[in-house]
């Protein structure tokens, strides 16, 4: 105990009975137990933590990738408008469309568009919505028995009206008795320029039964 004290008092440390010779043999080897635990710590937090040259390294990676999807999207949605050849295509189905003169003419222009996308096809459904909207709005004025009952009401002579009731002959059965009605009507008014023909046959054949 006394060279310990004697030695303890040249290193500058008080040690007093048997703790202070405890501390003496045990206190080196934790502080050196600590150092050698908070070394290898103290260096390994700070390589992880603070280099600048790792965070920065994984942000930039992650908005490089994300980046590069948004430039990938872009350029598709811009070809799909661009593309020379589809904007051909595009422009030929439309003006078929527009000179259609049947529904089944308009919808004949699908089978060109079979790998096309819903973004390249909503023009041409527009185009196509729209001309079988006039065609139906059409049918009724285009349709045969109208137009040649209008014939027949302004034929100009009996030829034009002769050649208007072969016509008839090969309409439907259904509206060729009809259309007989008017080519007798016109026939009588052409025969008889200043008759009508409502208001003067009808005396005609009482003055007939009177006789």
């Amino acid at each position: 105990k006394l060279q310990l004290k004697a030695f303890s008092k040249a290193l500058g440390i008080e040690i007093n009975n048997d703790l202070s010779v405890i501390r003496l043999g045990e206190e080196p080897k934790k502080q050196r137990g600590k150092k050698s635990k908070a070394e290898p710590v103290a260096k390994v937090i700070p390589s992880e933590v603070f280099p600048a040259d790792k965070q920065p390294a994984i942000v930039i990676t992650e908005q490089t990738n994300v980046t590069a999807s948004e430039d990938l999207l872009t350029p598709v949605s811009n070809e799909l408008e661009s593309d020379p050849e589809y904007q051909k295509t595009l422009d030929t189905l439309l003006q078929r469309v527009k000179e259609s003169k049947t529904p089944a003419e308009v919808n004949a222009v699908y089978r060109y568009t079979r790998t096309w996308s819903d973004k390249q096809m909503d023009p041409l459904l527009k185009a196509t919505h729209k001309r079988l909207t006039e065609l139906a709005d059409e049918k009724p004025v285009e349709s045969e028995p109208p137009s040649l009952m209008v014939q027949i009401q302004n034929a100009p002579d009996l030829t034009t009206l002769d050649a208007l009731e072969i016509d008839v002959a090969a309409r439907d059965p259904q509206i060729q008795s009809r259309l007989m009605d008017f080519v007798k009507k016109r026939r009588f008014e052409l025969e008889n320029p200043t008759s009508t023909p409502l208001q003067e046959a009808e005396p005609d054949y009482l003055l007939g039964d009177g006789f």
